[in-house]
């Protein structure tokens, strides 16, 4: 099992709001480890793997590779626009 998978499987099994209040700390105070930042995902780069955090809903999601985490990044990139232009009207 990859380190990844691992800290994925740490995840599943904390509490909703204990995984939320990661992710802000993230937002907050990582600064320092994000490598990576598109509309509302935020990449960052830890020892061994990747976390990808949603800056809106606060999901995280862990990889191995900094290409997978920009390709989840890219695929989702649709749905991850910080607004839509038609709010404006």
């Amino acid at each position: 099992m990859t380190a990844a998978e691992q800290r994925q499987d740490t995840l599943k099994s904390l509490p909703k709001h204990i995984i939320k209040r990661l992710a802000k700390h993230y937002i907050d105070n990582c600064e320092n480890f994000c490598i990576h930042s598109i509309n509302k995902f935020k990449i960052y780069k830890w020892t061994e793997f990747f976390e990808v955090v949603n800056t809106e809903t606060f999901f995280i999601k862990c990889f191995d590779y900094e290409k997978d985490a920009l390709n989840y990044c890219l695929d989702n990139y649709e749905d991850s626009k910080l607004s839509n232009q038609l709010e404006l009207l």
